[in-house]
C-alpha cells in the first residue's frame, strides 16, 4: 500500500517495454531487491540495483506499458517515487493500492497567489468513482478533487506539492495516471450489486 505522498522524484535513464531503469540518490541507497515502489503511482518491484550510480531497475509487463502512462516514458523524463507503506508509519495522504485505474488527461492549469489549480477530465464511465473532497491519486500524488462535473474535475496543488512532484512538468493535454480512493470503489461496486439484486427480485 502507499499513500500518495510523494518521497523524491527519480530520472528515467532507460525504459522499454520490459524493464525501466531510475537514477534516484535516496532510493538506490535504501531500497531492497524485491521491495515494491510506486512509480507515477504504479506498484513495481525492484529488481536490480547499482547503488554506485544510483540506479535502480524495475520490470514492466507489456499490460502496465500499455494502460499506463509509463509506457510513454522517454530518457531523461523525471518521474513521482514513493516506498511501500511500512508498518507504524504515519498515514498523511490517503491509502492506495498502486494500480492505475484509467489515464486522465490535463485540460487546465492555472496559477494562482496560493496554489496551482488542475483541471483533468477522464471518460465518463468513471465519473461515479469521483467524490467531492474525497481522495484521488494523480500520477502518485494524493490530491482532493472539486468541482466535479461529470467527466472532469479539478485540484488544487499546493506549492510544496507542485515543487516535489512531477506536476510542476505538467502541460495542458498532457496524459496522467488516475487511481481512484479505494473506499470509493468498493461503495459503489456494493451499491450495483444490491441494485442488480433489486431488480433480479422484482
Amino acid at each position: 500500500m502507499f499513500t500518495g505522498i510523494i518521497a523524491s522524484l527519480g530520472e528515467v535513464k532507460e525504459v522499454t517495454q520490459n524493464h525501466l531503469v531510475i537514477f534516484t540518490k535516496p532510493l538506490a541507497s535504501d531500497v531492497a531487491i524485491g521491495e515494491s515502489v510506486a512509480i507515477n503511482g504504479v506498484c513495481l518491484t525492484v529488481v536490480s540495483i547499482d547503488s554506485g550510480k544510483n540506479l535502480v531497475e524495475f520490470d514492466l509487463s507489456p499490460e502496465t506499458s500499455k494502460r499506463t502512462t509509463l509506457g510513454h516514458l522517454q530518457r531523461a523524463d523525471w518521474v513521482n517515487l514513493e516506498r511501500a507503506l511500512a508498518v507504524g508509519e504515519r498515514l498523511s495522504g490517503h491509502l492506495m493500492q498502486g494500480h492505475v485505474d484509467t489515464t486522465g488527461e490535463v485540460v487546465k492549469i492555472q496559477a494562482q497567489s496560493d496554489s496551482h489549480l488542475f483541471k483533468f477530465r477522464v471518460a465518463d464511465l468513471y465519473s461515479a468513482w469521483l467524490v467531492e473532497k474525497g481522495s484521488i491519486a494523480i500520477d502518485g500524488v494524493s490530491l482532493t478533487p472539486f468541482h466535479i462535473s461529470h467527466e472532469q474535475f479539478e485540484v488544487a496543488v499546493i506549492p510544496h506539492t507542485f515543487a516535489n512532484t512531477t506536476l510542476q512538468y505538467r502541460k495542458t493535454g498532457d496524459k496522467v495516471n488516475i487511481e481512484f480512493d479505494i473506499l470509493a470503489k468498493y461503495v459503489q461496486k456494493q451499491l450495483r450489486k444490491e441494485e442488480f439484486n433489486g431488480l433480479k427480485h422484482n
